[in-house]
């Protein structure tokens, strides 16, 4: 048998976003639906809900915002996101931004068999997701290691083996029970000492209108430079110069919505070389141009 991962591209400017949905083969019960997606650039979602599922959202590297219901949750690389049932949710500005995650519909009342979950196995499953309610927390360290081999057989789409599909319903299995170790152990945001004394120093980089190498950045840290990246990846799930370019991009945001002042302005007051430079960071992390953001948000 041919297994059949539909996995799927496509081009925005000079990024390509790519998509590795887990087979029906391959589905374990009480996981309906999943995949894994791997956004260079934003890609539109807008508001939508499960009615019948849960859905689980793991971030493996980059950071987006989501609205649900009334409130935001940011979450970066290392974060899991759990919706309830029938709960409408979108990104923000109805658009994901760039990184890699998986997603997956989770139905523990399922009358489906499941090969591998006993029904008190799953009792513990829908209890614990009930109790967490809308709920992100940091994942326990197991899961990185699960989803990056479940990345790695999703993209053997090529290959008749069975021991492939089998390998990608173990790990779909043991991801479940780590998303359930991830949400009852959680006891509140996890600190990032790191990358709150890395913030504070480029907050005033961008207030001053100037720009900051990771060089300069790492000394007033007192880390080397590759290990100042390092860890800031590990506590932010993604690159200092991501973050760096994410928070400009929200300081435009801001002075895009409530003034006047021109884009160009704005630009060299943020610390972008350019106003084409900054249109560039804008568009790959917010999803639309300076100009159409404000007028999206013109009084």
């Amino acid at each position: 048998m041919v297994l059949n991962v539909d996995a799927t591209e496509h081009e925005v400017g000079n990024s390509v976003n790519a998509s590795f949905h887990v087979p029906d083969v391959c589905r374990v019960p009480p996981i309906g639906v999943a995949g894994i997606d791997v956004l260079k650039s934003t890609r539109p979602v807008s508001s939508h809900r499960t009615a019948n599922a849960y859905e689980l959202l793991y971030l493996r590297s980059g950071e987006t915002t989501w609205k649900i219901e009334c409130q935001r949750f940011n979450i970066v690389g290392g974060d899991l996101l759990l919706v309830p049932p029938g709960v409408r949710h979108r990104g923000e500005e109805d658009v994901l931004r760039p990184c890699t995650y998986l997603w997956m519909s989770v139905n523990p009342a399922t009358e489906e068999p499941s090969p591998i979950f006993t029904n008190n196995e799953l009792d513990r499953i829908a209890s614990a997701l009930q109790e967490a309610g809308i709920k992100t927390c940091r994942t326990v360290p197991v899961f990185t290691q699960l989803f990056d081999q479940l990345l790695e057989h999703l993209k053997n789409s090529d290959k008749e083996d069975v021991l492939i599909q089998f390998s990608i319903k173990a790990l779909l299995a043991q991801l479940i029970v780590a998303a359930t170790q991830s949400l009852t152990s959680c006891q509140g945001p996890s600190e990032r000492p790191l990358v709150e004394a890395a913030r504070e120093f480029m907050e005033d980089t961008i207030i001053q209108g100037h720009s900051i190498s990771m060089k300069e950045l790492a000394k007033r840290l007192d880390l080397s430079v590759n290990g100042f990246q390092r860890a800031f990846k590990a506590e932010a799930g993604q690159t200092p110069a991501d973050y760096l370019a994410r928070l400009r991009c929200a300081s435009a945001q801001e002075k895009l919505a409530t003034t006047t002042t021109p884009v160009t302005t704005i630009a060299m007051d943020l610390g972008f070389s350019s106003s084409q430079y900054m249109a560039t960071c804008f568009k790959k992390y917010i999803g639309m141009t300076p100009s159409a953001y404000r007028k999206r948000h013109a009084d």
